[in-house]
């Protein structure tokens, strides 16, 4: 049995090293998309691959991308594998738990073959009060006990993505399988994929509820208050969730469950990202865009007009 992991990803060089390592511990090949990256992450990604892991990277350049489009692409990019009989849907700052390629594929081997199978997630929180280079917040993070919003992730068997669509019931699978989130890795990370989110949106034409969880955040920085410790635990807390149904982080127990495999990273700055910089990136790119389209419209403009201009000597004016 093959197992194919596909997973899209922005700005991620503080953790994309890590994930690849982790879940290519227990998965056959691993798709990333990399779209609208302001960070080292297409370099990373490179030198991973360079490495000679099973990893497949693609590159789109366009920040404001519609997430349903770029999950129906990797889909396909992961069952473009001939022989992948399994392909998993990951989101940035997932790791699979256990990490072990024989759990998974016993995992698999037991679920229908025919249907999709839910793959729970376990939200884990670091502790942002204390600064730690990226894989000790990893390891030193703990597991909610219990989900505020439980959510999984999808593993689709080749012979329901040839049927073409998504089927309503997905069942669950054995407790031995689990993905671990990180939702929230450092203040700096949540500060600008907030920012970059509701930009982005803005970009794409889509309007996001000011209730939605992005845009908690994104509201803090807007009238000009920091990003705290306490903030960004509960938001880690509430991942996904509206603003209105957030829970007291203090409220939800955590515990020690560690998911991390052992592991070195070699191309993974210790130091938080550089959010202004990533911010000043995509704004460069969407200014430029912006500045294209309305040159482009001149320009067709220009064109009708010399036509008709045209048409008109030949013609007489139009009546």
């Amino acid at each position: 049995m093959r197992v194919v992991g596909t997973v899209a990803v922005r700005n991620g060089a503080d953790i994309v090293e890590a994930a690849v390592r982790h879940n290519l511990a227990a998965l056959d090949g691993l798709v990333v998309l990399v779209h609208g990256a302001s960070d080292r992450t297409p370099a990373i990604l490179a030198a991973l691959a360079d490495e000679g892991l099973a990893l497949k990277v693609l590159i789109d350049e366009d920040p404001a991308a519609d997430p349903a489009a770029l999950e129906r692409r990797l889909a396909r990019e992961g069952f473009a594998d001939p022989a992948a009989d399994w392909v998993v849907g990951f989101e940035a700052g997932d790791f699979l738990k256990p990490a072990t390629r024989p759990v998974l594929q016993q995992a698999l081997a037991a679920a229908d073959p025919q249907q999709p199978v839910a793959l729970p997630v376990h939200t884990y929180v670091p502790d942002f009060a204390s600064p730690a280079a990226p894989l000790s917040r990893f390891a030193s993070a703990r597991r909610l006990a219990a989900e505020p919003r439980p959510l999984a992730r999808r593993a689709v068997p080749r012979a329901c993505a040839a049927r073409g669509g998504d089927d309503p019931a997905i069942p669950r699978a054995a407790n031995t399988i689990a993905v671990a989130r990180v939702p929230v890795r450092s203040i700096e990370q949540l500060t600008a994929d907030c920012v970059m989110t509701h930009l982005a949106g803005l970009a794409a034409g889509t309007s996001t509820p000011l209730d939605a969880w992005a845009e908690a955040v994104y509201l803090e920085v807007r009238a000009g208050r920091m990003v705290t410790a306490a903030l960004a635990e509960a938001a880690a807390v509430n991942a996904g969730c509206p603003r209105s149904q957030w829970v007291d982080p203090a409220a939800v127990p955590r515990v020690e469950d560690p998911f991390l495999v052992p592991m070195t990273l070699s191309h993974t700055a210790a130091t938080p990202p550089y959010v202004l910089g990533q911010l000043m990136a995509l704004g460069e790119y969407l200014a430029w865009n912006e500045a294209r389209r309305i040159q482009s419209q001149l320009l067709r403009g220009a064109d009708a007009g010399a036509a008709l201009a045209r048409d008109a000597g030949v013609k007489g004016p139009p009546r």
